[in-house]
This record gives C-alpha cells, sequence and structure tokens, in this order.
C-alpha cells in the first residue's frame, strides 16, 4: 500500500500501518479546493503522510469566482542528489552502472527512480542498507542488496521545515561483512606407529674388544661389529645363544641377541732343536796302506785316499798316482 492514492469520500480501511498515503482533492467543474480540515490541515492538494493512527479529514471546496483562484502554494522539484557509501564493496546504479560515493555522487530527475545495487567485494557479502537525510516525502524500498528510491514532483507548500534533502541531497549506505570462514575438513589423523626395539648383548671373552658391545636397535636393523684384538692376540669366533646367527660379523635384529666373542692369545713357536756339529774321526795309520782289491781290468778305478782329502792327494803329484796305477797294474800281472 506504499504511495496509495486515495481521491473520493471514505471511508478507507485496510491501509496496513506506516503506509504512505497521497489524498486528492478533485474539485468538481465550476468550483475549487480551499484547505483540509480534522487531522490534516493546510491547502496542499495533493497530501501525502504516513499512516501512524486512524484519520478522519474533510477537504473543503467553494465556488469559484472569477478572479479569486487559489493561489498554488507547491514545492516544485528539479530532482535529488544521490551519493553512496561502502567499505569492502561498492554502490552502482543498475540502469547505467554508475558508481555512487561520497565525493561524486548522481542526480535523479524529478519523477524518476533511482535503482540502486550494491555488490560486495570478494571475501565480503552484503548485510545492509542504511540513509541518512531520508524522510517522509521520499519513497524507499529495499530488497536484499538493491535499493529503489522514487523522487517526487512536487512538496506540499504548507511544511513548516523543508527536508534536508533538497539542499544536500541523500546518502546511501551499503554494509558488507567478512564471508564466514567455511568449515574445512580437519586433516586425517597421522597413524600412530609403533617401534619395536630389540636388545643386543656381546660379552667378551679374552683380549681383544668388539664395537658395538651392547645396546637397543630398531627391528630388523642389522648390526655390523669392528673387531679389534690386542696385540699378540687373535680372534676366535662367535659363541653364545646367538653366535651362529653371525655372519660375515653382522648379525639382524629380529630379536633380542646374546653373543660371545672370543679372543686368545697366538702362542710363542718353540725353537728347533741344534744338532751337534758332525765330527769326522782323523786317518788311522793304517788307512795309508792301500789293500788289495779285485778290480775288473777295464773298470775305472776310483783312487782311496784312506781319509786324506782328495785336493791333497791331487797335490801330491802325479807320480803318485802313477805309482798307483803301475802297483794295480803289477798285481794283475802277478795274478795271471
Amino acid at each position: 500500500m506504499d504511495g496509495t492514492a486515495l481521491t473520493g469520500p471514505g471511508p478507507y480501511t485496510g491501509i496496513p500501518e506506516g503506509a504512505n498515503v497521497e489524498i486528492t482533492a478533485d474539485p468538481d467543474e465550476g468550483s475549487y479546493f480551499v484547505e483540509w480540515s480534522g487531522d490534516i490541515t493546510g491547502s496542499t492538494n495533493p497530501y501525502s503522510f504516513e499512516i501512524d493512527k486512524d484519520y478522519d479529514v474533510t477537504a473543503t471546496f467553494d465556488e469559484d469566482e472569477p478572479g479569486n483562484e487559489p493561489e498554488d502554494e507547491s514545492i516544485y522539484l528539479d530532482g535529488l542528489m544521490i551519493y553512496g557509501e561502502a567499505v569492502n564493496g561498492y554502490i552502482e546504479d543498475q540502469d547505467d552502472g554508475a558508481i555512487l560515493d561520497t565525493a561524486e555522487g548522481k542526480f535523479y530527475d524529478a519523477g524518476s527512480i533511482a535503482r540502486l545495487r550494491a555488490v560486495a567485494n570478494d571475501g565480503y557479502t552484503f548485510a545492509g542498507w542504511e540513509f541518512e537525510r531520508v524522510d517522509e516525502y521520499l519513497d524507499v524500498d529495499t530488497t536484499d542488496n538493491t535499493a529503489e528510491i522514487g523522487i517526487r514532483e512536487s512538496l506540499p507548500g504548507n511544511l513548516e521545515v523543508e527536508p534536508a534533502w533538497l539542499g544536500d541531497g541523500i546518502l546511501v549506505i551499503a554494509k558488507f561483512d567478512p564471508k564466514p570462514s567455511e568449515p574445512t575438513t580437519p586433516p586425517a589423523p597421522t597413524p600412530v606407529t609403533t617401534t619395536t626395539y630389540y636388545s643386543l648383548d656381546v660379552e667378551v671373552e679374552g683380549p681383544g674388544k668388539v664395537l658395538p658391545i651392547s645396546g637397543l636397535y630398531t627391528e630388523n636393523s642389522m648390526v655390523v661389529f669392528t673387531i679389534n684384538p690386542d696385540e699378540g692376540a687373535r680372534f676366535v669366533g662367535w659363541f653364545g645363544e646367538n653366535g651362529s646367527e653371525v655372519a660375515g660379523n653382522s648379525i639382524v635384529m629380529n630379536g633380542n641377541k646374546k653373543l660371545i666373542a672370543k679372543f686368545e692369545a697366538i702362542p710363542e713357536e718353540e725353537p728347533e732343536e741344534e744338532l751337534p756339529e758332525e765330527i769326522v774321526p782323523a786317518a788311522s795309520p793304517e788307512e795309508d796302506v792301500v789293500e788289495e782289491q779285485d778290480v775288473p781290468y777295464d773298470a775305472p778305478i776310483l783312487p782311496q785316499t784312506g781319509g786324506i782329502p782328495l785336493g791333497l792327494m791331487i797335490s801330491a803329484g802325479t807320480g803318485l798316482m802313477t805309482a798307483g796305477f803301475s802297483l794295480r797294474k803289477k798285481k794283475k800281472d802277478d795274478a795271471e
């Protein structure tokens, strides 16, 4: 019922509270409208007001006499200046896309309608409208982020105070709020992994060292041993509960392990037994005599030294050897 025009006698019922009503006094031919009386007064025709109670209004007419026409007291308008204010967005004219701000508004002619739209920046959403210097003489209608402002052509001439917007225009404010954060899916919980540890117990027997000695190791890890025998010692081998599992001086920790590393001293070598020097017996005087031997005639005859070194015999001269041979020859001839 906003902007309802009423003419003629009433009563008018069913008008909602807050509606803007415009009543018009329509004189018959040969008469003229004089004034309003009752709940409204004055001679403004048409007359606009907002319904806030029950109204009883009377229109007075009089016969039109030549030269007695009533003066027109209405205030005729050129138009309306509209400014815009917005943070985190802007206000634009839906018809031509003009942007309204506090520095440069837009002028709308009387009788026209300003169709405005609030546009939010990214990350914001429209929250509502506010209007400054707007009164009952401006018809304002809002729907979500759009607003329509109707500009009248005239105002009643009997106003005690003229509207402030006649000189300064009106200010339209668009409110914007940050968009609510979209619910985010919480990250999937990280699976809890349990690490298994096994103990390594290494016992050393004998003169030497092994690294590492003992400790905790993760499941299926490989432990590599360093063997360090002491000087004059040697590593014997791995023994103990898990000694057979050691390969290449390393073991896989697939359970608790107990090992024994054995070392021993290298035994000293026994000295070889020294044999006494060979004693060559001295030649006896009898050995100087050459005994008779049966030697085949044609066989080679080896010299017999009787214990005298051969070199000495040779140095004695060929005469002795010749004599020997001669002796052997003579004995053979005697035998024949």
